[in-house]
């Protein structure tokens, strides 16, 4: 009898999960992952500016760094609305490209050099006075001949244009849907410094003004 009994529990189908068990758990996960994703984007936008700014900021300042410690004038390009390459050149400003010597940074996909509507537009106003934020890419300030969009740094640090001229200037970074997301790098040409900028909005005046990194 005993063994009869065991060989009917065996016997026995295992009940498993119902159809409707089954598509009810899966909902539930999919509502489930649904909020984590809506949750965490935020925060990755906010990752992707602060990489756009970090990449900029380190190139340029990589590529002063190395015409300091090689004795050569490197070129930083920024190219379009979101790369800067950055070139060793043999012979000086008028010299050839080394193409040894050559970098490429691309910005994360929805960043760009940008100045977004609603940052400051006076010379008191902007990173280091210059410009009034109406250009994404405004180096060479104040400067006839040379290209707004290029830096020759040299052997004694300092930044020029292809003329030799002292290279002040500006770049503005954002994303297209958010002001606040909004960066700058302003350059001082005379020691080749990089400082970085993020725009934020007073709580006193409600006025958006650029802090210093």
């Amino acid at each position: 009898m005993e063994h009869f009994r065991r060989l009917q529990r065996i016997q026995e189908p295992q009940r498993g999960f119902t159809l409707l068990e089954t598509a009810a758990a899966l909902m539930i996960f999919m509502v489930i992952s649904g909020m984590t994703f809506m949750s965490v984007q935020p925060i990755l936008r906010a990752t992707r500016v602060d990489a756009a700014y970090d990449q900029v900021l380190m190139r340029l300042r990589q590529g002063r760094q190395a015409a300091v410690d090689e004795r050569r004038v490197y070129l930083a390009t920024l190219l379009g609305n979101n790369q800067v390459v950055v070139q060793r050149l043999l012979g000086g400003n008028h010299g050839v490209v080394d193409g040894t010597g050559a970098t490429t940074t691309v910005l994360p996909y929805d960043m760009q050099f940008l100045a977004a509507a609603g940052i400051p537009n006076t010379t008191l106003t902007s990173p280091d006075g210059f410009g009034v934020g109406g250009l994404a890419v405004q180096f060479d300030y104040g400067v006839n001949g040379g290209v707004t969009t290029q830096i020759y740094f040299q052997p004694d640090g300092s930044a020029r244009d292809i003329h030799m001229n002292l290279n002040n200037g500006v770049v503005y970074l954002a994303r297209a849907d958010d002001l606040y997301s909004s960066r700058a790098i302003s350059l001082m040409g005379g020691s080749g410094r990089l400082r970085g900028w993020r725009l934020y909005k007073e709580d006193r005046t409600g006025l958006n003004r650029w802090v210093q990194q």
